[in-house]
């Protein structure tokens, strides 16, 4: 079965041990299944729609009109997107208001990454990254030259929605 997966990152870069979370539907693709609402794609073949019109899904995270827990989870889906520890409980808090906002009744993992992020944050990582889903490459480790990626590889959180995590324009979540 498929997993999705956080990972841990020492402030030098190097990778820590995975945490898993079986199912890999409970992570990126419970979000995408409900942010597809955003562009009335309810209903349809949302993986024939996203070949089709993909980018404005892809940008949701741009939205004003979006709530902020909802735009940082979209953004978080995003390969090579991690979050540094002062970002952390921001981003955890996120995916709990998240699942509050969109119950399931099936595999959701959100609270569970967001309870595993406090842990190492807690236990002194200096950043986590997403595995999104075990059955695609992992965004985290160059298959070329067969190594780890460091996370400066990828793109911290308040790069992807810099005006929620900026103390000017920070705003209480709708």
């Amino acid at each position: 079965m498929s997993y999705a997966a956080l990972i841990p990152f020492n402030e030098d870069g190097t990778q820590g041990e995975y945490i898993h979370f079986q199912n890999a539907w409970g992570g990126a693709v419970y979000i995408w299944m409900n942010m597809q609402h955003y562009l009335d794609w309810e209903g349809a073949d949302w993986l024939l729609k996203w070949e089709h019109e993909g980018d404005e899904f892809w940008t949701l995270h741009e939205r004003k009109d979006i709530s902020d827990s909802d735009r940082i989870c979209q953004a978080i889906t995003y390969d090579g997107v991690y979050v540094l520890a002062k970002n952390g409980k921001r981003v955890a808090d996120a995916m709990r208001k998240f699942v509050k906002r969109h119950p399931s009744k099936g595999v959701v993992h959100l609270d569970a990454i967001a309870d595993a992020m406090d842990k190492v944050f807690k236990d002194g990582a200096f950043a986590v990254g997403f595995y999104h889903n075990s059955v695609s490459e992992n965004p985290w480790y160059d298959y070329k030259e067969g190594r780890e990626r460091h996370y400066i590889e990828g793109w911290e959180i308040s790069e992807v929605v810099p005006d929620l995590f900026s103390l000017e324009t920070r705003r209480q979540d709708v």
